[in-house]
């Protein structure tokens, strides 16, 4: 339905969701009804009889509503779509808000408008900044409880999505492998973004494409940015440092710049000396209200935090606070080789109602059947006709991939593909004939094995192909794709990039007409932001997980050592999928080849030719991809809970049914000396 007129009223997540639909509805009425602004129930009431749809925090009807706003809502139930107020302290469990104690009661900022509660209660004690400074380290945080603060932080977020009827599949699950708060209770901005346009499309616009990046300042980034303190992004395996960065909105003549530790200290000590710093109370917000920081907390834990450190333990540098995982030492070598994991966060979270689609080079055929065999929604658009047998099915390419592509071994045909579906593109070659005088086409040469009759069958057969790849670009959740390859083969005049080389599966080779290339980093950069998108353009919310085949090339054409050209090409990839994952919200990048490829291995997951995986191999991706991607939320709670058995049970399934997963069809595999006959 048309969405002209719009009213989001809640906390300050207002501001970032009214800049989301200003950026997708950009001739739309937007009123932003924040509960800071004064007199808000009768602006509220005089935007909510104009507007379309009103986009309302959760808890309307409890105590973070003003009594007088909720009456002036509720005639507009019918109207109202919710949203949950992100609220999540695990991150920054020292950041709280302070208040009078007095009868008058109200906030009472501190120097940065938050508090750290260590430096409060340090302050209260008579503590000097030098030893208030040293109670910032891993004994106080664990007296504190901040190390225990991230399973209920999540829970009470799930529990307030679900009260805002947000689906429990994406949200918070999609946030939780990553840093998405700047502070207690300000997300970054791409939680806004998810938000408004989750309620835009339950409100019923339609979204135009929209790279986020590029689309709109962080309304966040501009405030007050919290660090997450080392001691607890170690524990969380996410960055951490102590850099305060007040406001950019602060007061005129206030210092815009990063604070260290005993700068901030400084800071704190100068604000409370002007305060009764008797008369503050700390609390935390949580989803529905605020909790109180217990003071008595302090005694025993600043004791803990003050004893004598070992020799050498005060030494500070850039690397003394760094996680484990940052270090070779501890990350590799001195971690068994079956347990080191490279994966330190995920931007979002999988389950088994997530339509999961796959596609890429050879190696990308192991996850489709893992997935199958795990029970989770592989999702497939092109189904074999029921009369082929399973055997029949998968020769034919039904099942190998989520449609029947065949492999996909370079960005730029994922992006030349997405464009033939739609028909802005048309290559020369439309079929290749084959030495039986049977016909193939010329993209997924492989597809029918006993060939085409006529080049009006392979047409007939690629436009049924394009409609599935079609419904799958629209309906998918996630798009897995494996790269693997930077060398092809293209027509000169069009540009058009085949699977093989003419003449290898079909065709004929003219060197008048094709051309060997060797794709640069900069060109699978930007095959890579097209297919994204391209494809984003017709199903905004999807997200992409980008991999790196791990198997070496079978053969190159470059006047160079296998070896060389293969650690050329896998570098490539691998630059690009870091690259384009960090450009993208919702896109991520998964190790599976530093997981196969890894010099901590030792070549044991590769058979004994040193390029075909070993079925361990791909239970050990297959096993650290459902520890990190699937179910997320509910996985980390389920496995705190059972001490990692469920892990544990995921690991032994892939393990036991993987051997049977080894049915691979890959084209490139015709290059082989052997088997490279030119066809006439």
């Amino acid at each position: 339905m048309p969405v002209n007129n719009v009213l989001i009223v809640g906390n300050c997540l207002t501001h970032g969701l009214s800049t989301v639909v200003k950026a997708y509805l950009p001739d739309a009425t937007v009123t932003n009804a924040s509960f800071t602004v004064e007199n808000i129930a009768e602006l509220a009431t005089a935007a909510a009889s104009e507007a379309d749809v009103i986009f309302a925090q959760s808890g309307l009807h409890e105590s973070i509503y003003p009594p007088e706003l909720r009456e002036a809502l509720e005639p507009f139930a019918g109207r109202t779509i919710l949203y949950p107020r992100i609220v999540f302290p695990a991150f920054h469990p020292d950041c709280v808000y302070g208040w009078s104690r007095s009868a008058a009661g109200g906030m009472v900022d501190g120097p940065f408008g938050y508090h750290s509660a260590i430096a409060v209660e340090a302050y209260r004690r008579g503590y000097s900044e030098a030893d208030t400074i040293g109670l910032y380290n891993e004994d106080t945080f664990e007296a504190l409880g901040y190390f225990a603060m991230f399973e209920p932080s999540l829970r009470a977020l799930a529990e307030e999505c679900e009260r805002a009827h947000f689906p429990s599949d994406m949200f918070p699950g999609q946030w939780v492998g990553r840093p998405f708060m700047y502070t207690i209770n300000h997300p970054r901005m791409f939680v806004a973004w998810d938000v408004g346009e989750y309620l835009l499309r339950k409100a019923g616009a339609r979204l135009p494409p929209l790279d986020r990046e590029r689309s709109s300042l962080d309304e966040f980034g501009v405030g007050v940015q919290w660090p997450i303190y080392p001691e607890i992004a170690r524990r969380l395996g996410v960055p951490g440092d102590y850099s305060f960065l007040p406001s950019a909105l602060h007061e005129p003549g206030f210092q815009h710049k990063r604070y260290d530790l005993p700068a901030f200290v400084a800071e704190c000590f100068k604000t409370y000396a002007q305060l009764d710093i008797g008369d503050v109370g700390l609390s935390r917000p949580s989803p529905d209200n605020f909790h109180q920081v217990e003071s008595d907390l302090f005694d025993r834990a600043f004791e803990r935090g003050l004893r004598p450190k070992k020799a050498g333990q005060q030494k500070a540098h850039p690397y003394s606070t760094l996680a484990a995982h940052q270090f070779w030492r501890s990350a590799i070598s001195q971690t068994p080789a079956g347990q080191v994991d490279p994966v330190v966060s995920v931007p979002f979270a999988v389950d088994k109602t997530t339509k999961i689609a796959t596609a890429g080079s050879c190696f990308a055929q192991h996850i489709a059947n893992a997935l199958q065999r795990e029970g989770y929604q592989y999702y497939i658009t092109e189904r074999a006709p029921p009369a082929l047998s399973d055997i029949e099915a998968r020769d034919s390419g039904y099942g190998v991939f989520s449609a029947r592509y065949g492999n996909i071994y370079t960005a730029r045909q994922l992006a030349q593909l997405i464009k033939r579906a739609y028909g802005e593109y048309a290559p020369l070659d439309q079929s290749w004939r084959r030495p039986d005088q049977r016909y193939v086409d010329p993209f997924r040469p492989q597809i029918e094995p006993a060939g085409y009759s006529s080049p009006e069958d392979v047409e007939t057969s690629r436009q049924s192909h394009f409609e599935a790849v079609r419904n799958l670009v629209e309906t998918a959740d996630v798009f897995v794709f494996t790269l693997g390859l930077t060398e092809a083969w293209r027509r000169k005049s069009d540009g058009a990039v085949f699977p093989v080389a003419p003449g290898v599966a079909a065709g004929t080779f003219d060197p008048a007409l094709y051309e060997f290339v060797n794709f640069r980093s900069r060109d699978v950069i930007d095959d890579l932001c097209q297919a994204v998108t391209l494809i984003r353009a017709r199903n905004a919310s999807i997200r992409f997980i980008f991999t790196v085949s791990p198997v070496p090339l079978v053969a190159t054409f470059e006047p160079k050592h296998v070896l060389t050209a293969t650690t050329y090409s896998k570098s490539v990839l691998r630059v690009a999928a870091e690259e384009v994952s960090n450009l993208f919200g919702g896109v991520a990048y998964f190790p599976s080849y530093e997981i196969i490829a890894g010099a901590y291995t030792q070549s044991k997951y590769y058979k004994a030719d040193l390029r075909e995986v070993r079925p361990e191999g791909v239970a050990r991706v297959m096993q650290l991809f459902f520890r990190h991607f699937v179910d997320g939320a509910q996985r980390m709670s389920r496995n705190a809970a059972r001490g990692g058995d469920a892990e544990n049970e995921v690991s032994a399934r892939a393990s036991g049914r993987i051997k049977s997963l080894f049915d691979i069809v890959c084209e490139e595999e015709l290059l082989d000396a052997s088997n490279a006959r030119p066809a006439a």
